[in-house]
């Protein structure tokens, strides 16, 4: 048995497939990391990620079903989720046969997996978005901490761009030690490691001590609904939320 392997990037997935359809080879396993259970009767195929292939593979995808596709490729496949390549992979060889109209098979073994991460790691993007708490570091700064269930910073970076384009700031993903960066031009992703929180400027604690005097002033004790608070606001979230600190 053959095991294509990739460097774990969206670029090395597309490039491997790219290189499964030259080749014409239909794989029995994707990964992107070592795997224990390798043998002697294994034989490991690893695919160099390329960007410019990639980037044609890309354009060909697009081309060949559509925009939405390769959004949906994304997406499903920053779930993380184990298998997710072979998925991505059925869902491309399906497109290939059916073009456009790929996705007007919501309900196909093919499709409805993809389908179902991509709404999940969507899903996940907005309510991330909805709990980013920016503290002002003593550097000038604007630091936030997240631990998102799915990989969503590429997901969320351009809707801070948007919103917060005057100012430098950072989105640290603790769970995956990555960051995605902003210097009022671009944004980009890169690796951050750090324990604790960085120094942060001698007015945050009074913003962020009136922040939650205004929380708690606004709340009506009377009327609350732990069970309601669960189901909108679930506890993984709260770790980070100035107002609950």
């Amino acid at each position: 048995m053959a095991i294509w392997r990739y460097d774990g990037t969206f670029t090395g997935f597309l490039t491997l497939c790219a290189t499964l359809v030259t080749q014409g080879e239909e794989p029995e396993k994707i990964v992107s990391r070592e795997n224990n259970q390798e043998d002697l009767f294994t034989s490991v195929i690893f695919v160099e990620s390329d960007e410019a292939r990639g980037e044609k593979m890309l354009a060909a995808i697009a081309a060949r079903l559509s925009p939405e596709s390769c959004r949906l490729l994304l997406t499903a496949f920053l779930s993380e989720t184990e298998g997710v390549e072979l998925l991505l992979w059925r869902y491309l060889s399906f497109g290939r046969t059916v073009g456009a109209n790929c996705d007007r098979y919501p309900a196909h073994p093919a499709v409805a997996p993809i389908h179902r991460l991509a709404r999940a790691v969507g899903r996940e993007a907005h309510s991330t978005m909805g709990i980013v708490r920016f503290q002002e570091t003593t550097g000038g700064q604007w630091y936030a901490t997240v631990e998102p269930a799915y990989h969503v910073l590429e997901l969320i970076a351009p809707h801070f761009a948007a919103r917060c384009g005057e100012m430098n700031w950072l989105i640290h993903d603790r769970r995956r030690d990555l960051a995605v960066a902003w210097n009022k031009a671009e944004w980009r992703l890169t690796t951050f490691d750090l324990r604790g929180v960085p120094p942060l400027s001698a007015g945050e604690e009074a913003w962020a001590s009136l922040w939650r005097s205004y929380f708690a002033s606004v709340a009506i004790p009377e009327r609350t609904n732990r069970r309601l608070q669960q189901q909108q606001l679930p506890k993984r979230f709260r770790k980070y939320l100035t107002e609950l600190a």
